[in-house]
């Protein structure tokens, strides 16, 4: 609908000189303005976005609430818990298979978004991801801010899960040594 909304541009839209975050907030506020749950909000239909930090519920997957010990549900802003199918992802997540673009851009190097029809002009919209689960095997990098508060495996044993563009959820087998 936010697409239909904002002449087929993803979030965060059309002339925007930054892309979403990788590593997604399961919050939103107007100084969330690089996760997906500020431009979905009101479309799930939460309080529009203002000042207030709230966290949009339908972005926390139940096992990541019930197996993370490293960051539980307590606090809005110490919940990341997910990849977006941004420029940085990209080069990191290798699963599962037809791998295509980043259609979110993304803020580091200034990657603005792009429009649904330029990532469905590579693959269907069934085999673009949008959101994957995140956990400590995929996020590798010790160097990354907000690997800690991930949980320290995959939440749904030996896959995770991935959310789809046509709206299908599928899990795909996780990788022994990192990646996703």
């Amino acid at each position: 609908m936010w697409v239909d909304d904002n002449n087929d541009w993803l979030p965060p839209g059309q002339g925007s000189s930054f892309g979403l975050l990788d590593g997604q907030y399961a919050v939103y506020s107007t100084t969330y303005d690089e996760a997906l749950p500020y431009y979905l909000s009101t479309y799930l239909g939460y309080h529009a976005p203002d000042s207030t930090v709230r966290v949009a519920k339908s972005f926390v997957c139940p096992g990541f609430e019930h197996y993370n010990f490293n960051a539980p549900v307590t606090s809005p802003t110490t919940v990341r818990q997910l990849y977006v199918r941004t420029m940085a992802s990209y080069n990191n997540l290798t699963e599962p298979p037809g791998e295509v673009g980043f259609p979110f851009g993304y803020p580091d190097p200034k990657a603005p978004p792009h429009k649904l029809n330029e990532a469905q002009a590579q693959r269907t919209l069934s085999q673009v991801w949008i959101l994957a689960d995140a956990d400590q095997v995929a996020v590798t990098n010790p160097a990354n801010t907000w690997r800690a508060q991930l949980p320290e495996k995959p939440v749904h044993g030996s896959v995770r899960n991935y959310v789809y563009f046509d709206g299908h959820v599928a899990p795909s087998k996780v990788k022994p040594k990192g990646g996703f």
